[in-house]
């Protein structure tokens, strides 16, 4: 089985280890989680050529701990190294379906589960600690309204600033996001917690407008 996690120093200077390296966001945030539960502090670092040319076999995300933890920190990911290797395998199947009707594949796919996980259900997994969609829904919402307002600047230059300004806000609301995220079935691929989802959840459109933003 390849090993996920990889070990060395960073520096002496700040006494820091590397206790884990990834090309996988999700991978990351699992493992971040599950060490952050156990009360291990982690800094994260993304390699430079990863990060300016993520298609190649360079670079990644590392995670790194005080040297004094490194110890506590390989013994935690060692026990939980298939449970993330199967849960990423897991995922690499399970939204086939839903990429197809994006027409779009990514090349993450746990950015993908990050999405349509909402925070009641993060707060329930406790396993390994995986993360909710809130921080890409932040993120989603301004990408969101800065394509949307290139559109219509492009599309629409006879409207004024007034008339783009109402179009665009129609647009990116949430009433539209939400018919977006029924029409793509978003609501069957929903991570909800329990609660959330027996009150419903799935078919709630400001969860759907949320999922469809992050």
């Amino acid at each position: 089985m390849r090993r996920l996690s990889l070990m060395g120093r960073v520096t002496a200077m700040t006494e820091s280890v590397r206790v884990y390296q990834t090309r996988s966001e999700v991978a990351a945030v699992l493992v971040r989680g599950l060490l952050r539960r156990n009360d291990i502090e982690v800094s994260t670092m993304r390699q430079l050529l990863g990060a300016m040319f993520p298609w190649s076999r360079f670079g990644g995300i590392v995670l790194t701990v005080d040297v004094r933890n490194e110890s506590k920190a390989q013994e935690l990911i060692a026990a939980h190294e298939d449970k993330i290797e199967a849960h990423l395998s897991r995922i690499a199947k399970e939204y086939v379906v839903l990429e197809s009707r994006l027409c779009y594949t990514f090349r993450d796919r746990g950015l993908l589960e990050q999405a349509l996980t909402h925070s009641s259900r993060a707060r329930e997994n406790e396993t390994i600690g995986g993360g909710d969609n809130e921080s890409l829904e932040f993120l989603g919402d301004a990408v969101l309204g800065l394509v949307i307002a290139d559109r219509l600047y492009r599309d629409c230059p006879d409207y004024d600033e007034g008339q783009k300004s109402k179009l665009k806000a129609q647009l990116v609301s949430a009433a539209t996001l939400a018919r977006i995220g029924v029409a793509l079935g978003l609501g069957d691929y929903l991570l909800l917690g329990r609660g959330e989802a027996k009150s419903g959840g799935r078919k709630k459109p400001s969860l759907l407008a949320n999922a469809v933003e992050a």
